[in-house]
C-alpha cells in the first residue's frame, strides 16, 4: 500500500469517500446523528465570531464538503452565499440534495486554481469569500500538500476572511499514514490521514503566515477522539497579537 502516498493517495482518498458517502448520508439525516450535531455545534463555533452584515450576502466555501452538512447548517441562519467543493462525485449528488441551491464544484482541490462564478461583480469572474471552512478536511492531505493548499486559500480570502479548519489530535505527529477508512465485508476501504499533534498543528499555522483567532478542543462523543477545532486569518500589521479561547 505504501507506494500511494507518493503518487496515488489522491485517487486512493476518492475511492474512499465514494464508497462511504452513502453511510456519510444517512448518518446526516438521522435526527439524533451525532455528524449532524457535530455539523450544527461547528456553525456555532463559526457564527460566534464573525460580525454578520444584512447589507450583503456573507460568502462561504467549504473545501470537502462531504454530504453537506455544514452548508445545510449555514443555509438555515444568515444571508450566505455557499460554495463548496469534493473530489468525490457521489457525496456531492447528497450535497446536491441537501443544497439545491448551493454552488458545488467537483474536483481536486490541490489542481483548482480559482472559484470561477457567473458573477460581472467578481474580479475575473473569481470570487473572494468570506470564510473557508475545512471540516476533517486538511489531515487527508500530506504536510506538503496541505502547505500548497493553505497558500492557495489565502489567494481565495477578502481581507480579515477567517478560515475555520478542525482534526482530530494525536500524541504522535505522522506526515501522511495509510490508514483503514472502513471495514466493508471483506473488503478493506483506505485512505491517507497525517496525524497532527496541536504543536505540529500550530507550527504550521504560523509557518503558513496566519494567526490563530481561537480554538477550542472537544473530545467525540461515539468515538472517545479529541477533537482540536480552530479559527485562523491572515497575517498583518494589523492584526496584533494572537487571540486564543
Amino acid at each position: 500500500m505504501n507506494e500511494y502516498k507518493a503518487t496515488n493517495y489522491i485517487r486512493l482518498n476518492k475511492y474512499a469517500y465514494d464508497k462511504v458517502a452513502d453511510d456519510y448520508f444517512e448518518r446526516l439525516r438521522k435526527i439524533d446523528s451525532s455528524y449532524a450535531y457535530v455539523c450544527k455545534k461547528i456553525c456555532e463555533f463559526i457564527l460566534d465570531t464573525i460580525q454578520p452584515n444584512n447589507n450583503r450576502k456573507i460568502n462561504v466555501l467549504e473545501l470537502g464538503c462531504g454530504p453537506g452538512g455544514i452548508l445545510r447548517e449555514l443555509n438555515e441562519t444568515y444571508n450566505f452565499n455557499v460554495c463548496a467543493v469534493d473530489i468525490s462525485s457521489k457525496m456531492l449528488k447528497y450535497a446536491r440534495l441537501n443544497n439545491p441551491n448551493a454552488s458545488l464544484i467537483n474536483g481536486d482541490i490541490l489542481k483548482i486554481e480559482n472559484i470561477s462564478v457567473d458573477d460581472s461583480s467578481a474580479e475575473n469572474n473569481t470570487m473572494r469569500f468570506d470564510i473557508i471552512i475545512m471540516m476533517a478536511f486538511i489531515h487527508i492531505f500530506t504536510v506538503n500538500d496541505a502547505k500548497k493548499i493553505l497558500k492557495k486559500v489565502q489567494t481565495w480570502l477578502n481581507p480579515n476572511g477567517l478560515i475555520y479548519l478542525d482534526t482530530t489530535i494525536e500524541d504522535v505527529f505522522i506526515d501522511g499514514e495509510l490508514t483503514i477508512k472502513k471495514q466493508m465485508g471483506e473488503k478493506t476501504i483506505w485512505y491517507l490521514r497525517t496525524k497532527w499533534t496541536k504543536e505540529t498543528l500550530f507550527a504550521l499555522i504560523e509557518e503558513m503566515d496566519f494567526i490563530i483567532v481561537k480554538y477550542m478542543i472537544r473530545e467525540a462523543r461515539e468515538t472517545g477522539k479529541k477533537w482540536l477545532r480552530i479559527i485562523i486569518r491572515q497575517k498583518d500589521e494589523n492584526n496584533g497579537e494572537k487571540e486564543c479561547k
